[in-house]
């Protein structure tokens, strides 16, 4: 099973004995009808184990999830039993040893007092960085995080990237497809002003994007070791740029209507992205507006199988080899 990207251990009534001897620094618990896995746990170990088990009778949930009666679960991990919530995060009783946090629409979080201080931290600076983002999404990643280290990581080298994602393509751990909500604004776009950072000139543009997201994703890339920038562009530049870095890319709006893939598209706000796995060698340099390529990247570096857009989809980077190629100038099919 795999949820936010992780490898996950389901386990049922007769093979709760797995939470023997493990330290569970958290855990989540989603009310029945809660958004989500409704009557779901999730419990994280100290040493990175992830596991799930369902409170729900099988007749309560769709789909073939492995079950758990409360009383059972709560003999391997006694916090349980001290837990109470009312309905949607109303009047919450925390076990001795953990905090709460409400993940909102009927989801819990027990994070154990011996990272919280950490947790709360990192989960601030998250939140920050990903306005649009909730802590559901982001706090797995945050704990794994912290019992990972990963502020530590060496980066890796080409070759390395490469036999990565081989790695990650050869599991064989059933996926899941998660379908998100598609909303837009019902206002227009505002006209909004920046400047470019190649030939430093102001410029208009009107659009939601000012590429907060993406920036925020390529310093997460750059705290893990990798040698990332990236640059506003006016569209004059990057028509430039286009003609220099993707002189084979076809127009995007032609190649869209052709049900053809095309991975640049000349706005008039862009990002110019550059990468390399060593001082030695040149940056690889490409222009890249699209949040997911990022975040595509991104996994890739923190080993991760798949991501969630801003829509709540997931993607597995085992399928975005292209994209992973057309970011880093890497030949994954090597």
């Amino acid at each position: 099973m795999i949820a936010w990207g992780h490898k996950i251990t389901e386990f049922g009534e007769n093979e709760a004995e797995k939470l023997i001897g493990k330290d569970i620094v958290a855990c989540q618990i989603a009310e029945r009808g809660a958004m989500g896995y409704h009557g779901g746990v999730f419990l994280v170990s100290s040493s990175g184990e992830i596991f799930f088990t369902c409170l729900l009778e099988p007749s309560d949930y769709s789909g073939n999830i492995k079950h758990t009666p409360r009383h059972v679960l709560g003999e391997f991990f006694p916090p349980l039993k001290e837990f109470e919530c009312g309905l949607m995060g109303r009047g919450v009783a925390s076990p001795v040893g953990f905090k709460h946090e409400y993940l909102g629409m009927g989801n819990h979080l027990l994070v154990k007092d011996s990272i919280y201080q950490e947790f709360q931290g990192l989960a601030s600076v998250s939140l920050k960085e990903h306005p649009e983002n909730i802590l559901y999404n982001l706090w797995m990643d945050i704990v794994c995080d912290i019992l990972n280290n990963t502020p530590d990581m060496k980066p890796l080298s080409k070759e390395e990237l490469v036999a990565r994602l081989r790695a990650i393509a050869a599991d064989e751990t059933p996926r899941e497809e998660h379908y998100g909500a598609m909303c837009y604004s019902q206002m227009a776009p505002p006209t909004k002003k920046a400047t470019c950072d190649l030939c430093k000139k102001e410029f208009t543009y009107k659009g939601w994007n000012e590429g907060k997201q993406i920036k925020a994703v390529v310093r997460e890339m750059a705290k893990l070791g990798y040698d990332v920038k990236v640059e506003t562009v006016c569209r004059s530049c990057a028509e430039a740029l286009k003609a220099e870095l993707h002189p084979n890319e076809p127009d995007f709006w032609t190649a869209y209507k052709e049900g053809k893939k095309c991975h640049v598209c000349v706005c008039d706000i862009n990002f110019l992205f550059s990468f390399r796995t060593s001082p030695d060698v040149e940056y690889h340099r490409a222009i890249a507006n699209n949040d997911d390529y990022y975040a595509s990247l991104l996994s890739l570096f923190k080993n991760s199988q798949m991501y969630f857009d801003n829509y709540d989809r997931n993607h597995y980077i085992a399928d975005e080899r292209d994209v992973l190629h057309f970011m880093t100038g890497i030949d994954f099919n090597e």
